[in-house]
């Protein structure tokens, strides 16, 4: 019987018999098999989440790096169209300067006229201009009627507001009846350069 395993039978009663001695080493083998199996299962769990974290870390970037596109190509859009515009400027400016010396030293009624009219409040009606040009400036004298002088006076500083107009001057004002209504007659001159 060579080979095969025998069992030894103690058939003492139990308090006869020999205490098994407690086998340590079984119990280390044991143990450190454990440890290694809870070692090796924290690791992959690590990993495991740590892959997750990355996956959705790229994500994140990738939804981030789409939304930095659309907005660069916004940009590039704007970008263009700001090109395109100051390529503009810079033609009108060349035109401009083409135009400008031959303009010198007129007077462009129709636009001072217009500007004129929307200074104008809507209690305040003119009954007379006339315009005198000198050699560096150029007056323009208003006549008018008014219910108030708080609008003549508000005419004025309109007037004085505008970007042609250098200075406004009262000449005259007096009060008036005219049809049972009584007005105010007023007279002002505006300066402005040629």
């Amino acid at each position: 019987m060579k080979g095969k395993m025998r069992r030894r039978i103690n058939l003492l009663p139990p308090e006869y018999r020999e205490r098994r001695k407690i086998q340590w080493r079984s119990w280390i083998l044991l143990l450190g098999s454990l440890l290694i199996f809870l070692t090796t299962c924290g690791t992959v769990w690590m990993q495991t989440s740590r892959i997750r974290q990355y996956h959705q870390w790229i994500l994140i970037n990738k939804k981030e790096q789409s939304r930095q596109l659309e907005e660069w190509s916004g940009l590039q859009e704007y970008i263009q169209r700001m090109q395109q515009l100051q390529e503009e400027k810079r033609l009108l400016e060349e035109k401009n300067a083409l135009v400008m010396p031959l303009l010198r030293g007129q007077v462009r009624w129709s636009w001072r006229l217009l500007q004129l009219s929307r200074t104008v409040p809507a209690e305040v009606w003119l009954t007379g201009i006339k315009s005198v040009l000198v050699e560096q400036f150029g007056e323009m004298r208003l006549r008018g009627r008014s219910f108030s002088p708080a609008a003549i006076a508000r005419f004025m500083v309109e007037l004085e507001t505008t970007s042609w107009v250098e200075k406004v001057d009262l000449i005259s004002i007096q009060k008036i009846e005219l049809a049972g209504e009584k007005l105010w007659d007023f007279e002002i001159v505006s300066y402005f350069p040629r």
